[in-house]
């Protein structure tokens, strides 16, 4: 409901024939090994590539080109709240190495 079509639209935007073969570059995600899923997608002209386990922050363009400096501003978001939380409790009077920080997600 979404590769496909978005495949065949790219299709038609580079003016190319529906039979033109594409690329899909995937992890080794259990889903993104579906033998029905990846039928699916053969018969859909979508060749598919799997970047091999621990790879894809080297291989994979998504994860280089927009993962990776998201996953960064998220880290550096997570570690200037962390501070903040130490640097709170310390100014309550808490000793550096007795500072709890609660990582619970509820």
């Amino acid at each position: 409901e979404v590769l496909i079509p978005y495949f065949d639209a790219c299709r038609e935007d580079l003016d190319l024939p529906i039979q033109q073969r594409c690329l899909l570059i995937l992890d080794v995600f259990k889903a993104h090994q579906d033998e029905d899923f990846l039928s699916l997608l053969k018969k859909a002209g979508i060749e598919v590539v799997f970047v091999p386990a621990g790879c894809t922050g080297e291989l994979q363009p998504l994860d280089i080109s927009a993962n990776q400096p998201f996953k960064r501003a998220l880290e550096d978001k997570f570690t200037d709240w962390y501070a903040s939380q130490v640097s709170t409790a310390m100014k309550d009077g808490t000793p550096a190495d007795k500072v709890t920080v609660n990582l619970e997600l509820s």
